[in-house]
C-alpha cells in the first residue's frame, strides 16, 4: 500500500507517496484528489486518505461535501500542528505541491525528504479544473478527471436550460466577508468562473484583469450590485455581516430592497475544488431557481 500526503498554505497542498496509500492535505484540497482514487478505493483497499494539514479557519466537519468522506482523517491545523518535521515522520516516497510561494521557498527542503513535484497553480489562476487534471495525470487517473468535469459540466447545462431566458436578464453579485473587510472576485475567481461557465451576468466591476480578489470599502458597494447578491460568509463573521446590515449604504443596494440577499457559506465557495464547484450550483440552483 502507499501513503499519500497532501497539504498546503491557504491554496497549497503537497501530496506525499510512501508505503499504504494516505492522503493528508492543507484545507480541502484533497478533495481534488479523492474522487481521483476513491474508485480504486472501492476495487483496491490499498488506498486511503489518512491525514491532512488544513487552514486554520477550516473546520472539516462544517464542510457539506466532505460529510461522509473524511472518516478516519487525522487534520491537522497549519501554525499549530504541522511542521516539516511531522512531515518527515511520515517517511513519504513523493511530494506533490502546487508551484505557491511556500512550496518554492521550502522546495530544497521538501526534496530532501523525498523527490518533489511542483504541480501549477499561480500559472492557470487557479483553475480548479485544470489542477484536477494536473492531479489527474500524476496519478494516472485522466479518464476519472474528465468524468468528474463532465458531470460537473452535465450539471451546469442543465441549469442554464432551467434558467432560460433569466441567464439574460439577471445580475449575480458574489462578495466575501473577509476580517472587518469586503472582497469580491476578479474575472479569474471561483466564484467568477462558475457565472461564467452558467452564462450568467454579473455587475462590470468584476470584469477587472485582477485573478482572485478585489477590495470592495462599504462606499463602492453600488459596484457590485445586483439583482440577486449572494454574501459568501462563515459563522466567525456574523458580527461583521450583522454591522454591515445595518449600514444605509447597505440598505439601498436593489438586492436588499428587493430581499435577493442570501448567505452561502465560505467552505464551498472559498475552496476552489470540483466538489466546492458542485455545492456551489446547488447554491445556485436553490436561490435562483428554487427560490425560497
Amino acid at each position: 500500500m502507499k501513503r499519500w500526503w497532501l497539504s498546503g498554505g491557504v491554496r497549497l497542498w503537497f501530496l506525499l507517496i510512501s508505503g499504504c496509500l494516505n492522503v493528508v492535505a492543507i484545507e480541502p484540497g484533497w478533495a481534488e484528489v479523492k474522487p481521483i482514487v476513491e474508485q480504486q478505493e472501492v476495487q483496491n483497499q490499498e488506498i486511503k486518505p489518512v491525514a491532512s494539514e488544513i487552514g486554520n479557519y477550516w473546520r472539516v466537519e462544517d464542510i457539506p461535501y466532505l460529510v461522509g468522506k473524511i472518516n478516519g482523517i487525522e487534520f491537522l491545523h497549519s501554525s499549530s500542528e504541522f511542521s516539516l518535521e511531522k512531515l518527515l515522520s511520515l517517511q513519504p516516497d513523493l511530494i506533490v505541491a502546487l508551484s505557491l510561494s511556500r512550496a518554492k521557498t521550502d522546495y530544497d527542503l521538501l526534496s530532501q525528504i523525498a523527490p518533489t513535484i511542483l504541480l501549477p497553480w499561480e500559472e492557470t489562476s487557479g483553475d480548479f479544473k485544470l489542477f484536477l487534471q494536473d492531479v489527474a495525470t500524476v496519478f494516472d487517473k485522466t479518464e476519472k478527471a474528465n468524468q468528474l468535469i463532465n458531470d460537473y459540466y452535465r450539471r451546469v447545462e442543465e441549469l442554464k436550460q432551467r434558467l432560460g431566458d433569466r441567464r439574460q436578464q439577471i445580475r449575480v453579485s458574489v462578495i466575501y466577508l473577509r476580517d472587518g473587510g469586503i472582497v469580491t472576485n476578479g474575472k479569474l475567481g471561483f466564484s467568477t468562473k462558475i457565472l461564467d461557465d452558467i452564462g450568467l451576468k454579473y455587475p462590470p466591476s468584476l470584469t477587472t484583469n485582477a485573478k482572485y480578489t478585489l477590495p470592495i470599502s462599504e462606499e463602492y458597494l453600488h459596484s457590485i450590485d445586483g439583482d440577486i447578491l449572494l454574501v459568501v460568509s462563515h459563522p466567525e463573521r456574523e458580527d461583521f455581516l450583522e454591522q454591515l446590515q445595518q449600514k444605509p449604504l447597505w440598505q439601498q443596494l436593489k438586492a436588499v430592497q428587493t430581499k435577493q440577499v442570501y448567505i452561502v457559506d465560505s467552505n464551498v465557495w472559498d475552496a476552489q475544488n470540483i466538489l466546492a464547484a458542485h455545492a456551489a450550483l446547488d447554491d445556485i440552483e436553490k436561490y435562483l431557481i428554487n427560490i425560497p
